[in-house]
C-alpha cells in the first residue's frame, strides 16, 4: 500500500527534475512540485523540428517564470538510460510551488501577452506542428523532498550545469517511509558532496501521481554537472571525506549496506538541457 504521505498530499500533487525554491529558515519551505512529460519523436522527424516548436512554448513559460507563477521550465534530451528500450526521447519539466497551477495551468492572460488577441488560432497551428513532430508517451507529478545546491549565494543559470545524471529508485516492500527518511537524513552529506564539487544541485523527489504497484520507482535522485567529465571525475575520494565529516562515528559501508537492503535501482538516465525558462534578473529585483 502506498504510505499515507501520498493520501495527504494528494489533493495538491511532484523532480525532478529538480531545483527547489528558497525560503526563510525560520519558517516552513514551501512544498515543490514538478510536472514531468515524456516526448517521443515521430518517425522521420528530428531534435530540431522539436526544439522549435518548445521554443514557441518557451514563450509562455518565461512570461509565467518572470510572474512567479512557475519557477521554471526545461527541455532535457534523453543522452543515456540502462533502459533496454527507449521509450521516449526528451523530457519538459515545468516546476511550481503553488498546486493551484494544476487546474489552470495556462490562464488566458499568458496565451494573449505572447500570442495575442487571436491566440486561438496561432494555438491551434502550434498544436497540430506539435502533433505533426512528437507524441507525449507519458506524464508524472512529482514532489520535492530534499535538495542542495552549491555554496555561492546566486547559482549560475541552468545553462552552466546542463547535464542532470537521474537514478530512480524502488523501495522494498515495508521499507518506503523509513528509506524516504534515511535519505533526506543524508541532506548535510549530500550537501558536503555538492560543496566539495561533486556536482552543482542535488534534487531528491518522490513520485506521486500515477503511483501504483507496477511502477519500478517511487524516487528520483537528480545530480546536475557542468560537463560530463566532472560527472565522470565525481566518483573519487571526496565522498568518503564527505561522509565522515557530516555522520562522524557511523560506519559508511555498514550504513550503505542496510541503505541497499530498504531499496532496488530503478533506472539511471543521463539528460542534457536544451531549453529552459527561469525567472529574469530584472524580474527578480523587482520583486
Amino acid at each position: 500500500m502506498k504510505p499515507k504521505f501520498l493520501f495527504r498530499l494528494l489533493p495538491a500533487f511532484m523532480l525532478a527534475l529538480s531545483l527547489s525554491a528558497a525560503a526563510n529558515a525560520q519558517t516552513t519551505p514551501p512544498k515543490v512540485y514538478s510536472e514531468v512529460y515524456y516526448h517521443k519523436l515521430k518517425p522521420g522527424h528530428t531534435f530540431a523540428e522539436a526544439r522549435a516548436v518548445e521554443n514557441e512554448f518557451k514563450k509562455l513559460h518565461q512570461t509565467q517564470a518572470n510572474e512567479g507563477f512557475i519557477l521554471g521550465w526545461y527541455m532535457l534530451a534523453l543522452e543515456m538510460t540502462t533502459n533496454p528500450g527507449k521509450e521516449f526521447d526528451y523530457v519538459t519539466i515545468k516546476v511550481m510551488s503553488n498546486p493551484a497551477y494544476f487546474d489552470n495551468s495556462y490562464p488566458q492572460k499568458y496565451f494573449t501577452a505572447v500570442m495575442g488577441a487571436d491566440y486561438q488560432t496561432k494555438l491551434t497551428d502550434l498544436y497540430k506542428r506539435m502533433g505533426e513532430v512528437k507524441e507525449v508517451v507519458k506524464t508524472e507529478i512529482w514532489e520535492n523532498l530534499e535538495s542542495a545546491s552549491a555554496a555561492a549565494t546566486v547559482l549560475p543559470t541552468p545553462d552552466k550545469f546542463p547535464v542532470w545524471l537521474n537514478t530512480t529508485y524502488k523501495a522494498k516492500e515495508g521499507q518506503y517511509d523509513e528509506y524516504m527518511n534515511r535519505v533526506k537524513k543524508q541532506k548535510a552529506y549530500s550537501q558536503e558532496r555538492i560543496n566539495s564539487g561533486d556536482g552543482v544541485t542535488w534534487n531528491f523527489s518522490g513520485l506521486m501521481l500515477p503511483w501504483s504497484a507496477e511502477k519500478a520507482y517511487d524516487f528520483s535522485s537528480i545530480i546536475t554537472f557542468p560537463t560530463m567529465q566532472s560527472l565522470l571525475t565525481s566518483y573519487g575520494n571526496s565522498g568518503e571525506a564527505a561522509f565522515k565529516k557530516t555522520m562522524p562515528g557511523v560506519d559508511m559501508k555498514q550504513y550503505y549496506k542496510e541503505l541497499e537492503a530498504m531499496r532496488t535501482v530503478g533506472r539511471q538516465e543521463i539528460y542534457y538541457l536544451l531549453e529552459y525558462a527561469v525567472r529574469n534578473p530584472a524580474e527578480t529585483a523587482r520583486k
